[in-house]
């Protein structure tokens, strides 16, 4: 441990300093002062920014040459806020709007996620015929902010002239991020009997 506490962020596009302390801040509801613990959901990011003996700060902040940006702006924890937020970001670098978040097609998400519990399975649902759809997966827990990122690092794939995967590559994951018709979102996030942990996000133009 060295002389100095951290909090972390990242996000795709371009964030300032508020959006990165708000993100942080809204971690406040997991955090129990009784028994100094988080409760459900990480709360560590709020209980930096509001430990008692922390009178002094400094920051810095940094575009990195994956398109990814500062260690500064935007840490997504939890949903719906994760998968609303961070894709917000990966669209805006493209100048697609931005998308919000619906009940229905959450519910949908929720729905087949819960029948994944017994295998995490990556095998998609299909949509109900009318919803595009990401999977994730992972041995361990899994951040929505970590989901995404999966799915945005695809860009690099993606030859935007050809509206093509490079030979051998996915990106259908990025697509379906900043698909322009895509305008609501819905997703559910299962742990499960094996540990590991299933995230479903569909996409409702």
């Amino acid at each position: 441990m060295g002389p100095y506490g951290e909090n972390l962020a990242e996000g795709y596009g371009n964030l300032n300093g508020m959006d990165a302390v708000k993100m942080w801040v809204s971690e406040k509801p997991n955090y129990d002062y009784a028994s100094n613990s988080c409760v459900g959901d990480e709360c560590l990011h709020y209980t930096q920014v509001v430990w008692r003996k922390s009178t002094q700060l400094g920051c810095g902040r940094v575009k990195c040459q994956n398109g990814w940006c500062p260690r500064l702006p935007l840490l997504c924890t939890k949903l719906p806020t994760d998968y609303v937020q961070c894709p917000q970001f990966a669209r805006a670098a493209v100048g697609v709007g931005p998308v919000t978040w619906d009940n229905t097609v959450a519910a949908f998400a929720q729905n087949y996620a819960n029948q994944r519990i017994g295998d995490c399975a990556l095998v998609h649902s299909g949509g109900g015929g009318k919803y595009g759809e990401n999977l994730a997966w992972s041995s361990a827990d899994l951040s929505g902010t970590d989901a995404v990122k999966m799915w945005v690092d695809e860009k690099a794939d993606y030859d935007y002239n050809s509206n093509t995967c490079a030979a051998g590559k996915v990106c259908g994951h990025y697509t379906q991020v900043v698909w322009r018709d895509s305008v609501r979102i819905g997703c559910a996030k299962v742990r499960c009997n094996n540990g590991g942990t299933f995230y479903s996000a569909c996409n409702n133009g």
